[in-house]
């Protein structure tokens, strides 16, 4: 009866962890940045220069 508990118990939390895990990849990030570091969020709209397009 423990162990069922036990088993439960930690596959429960392994599942919220995945969840607040791909929020995180998909929007808490972006969010992150918006308020902390607005200047961040600018500097990725520009194009990016290659080693193409440079030499």
């Amino acid at each position: 009866m423990f162990d069922k508990v036990v088993l439960v118990t930690c596959g429960v939390l392994f599942v919220i962890l995945l969840v607040v895990l791909i929020w995180w990849l998909k929007v808490g990030k972006k969010r992150f940045i918006e308020k902390r570091c607005p200047e961040r969020l600018e500097s990725t709209d520009k194009p990016r220069i290659t080693f193409k397009e440079r030499g």
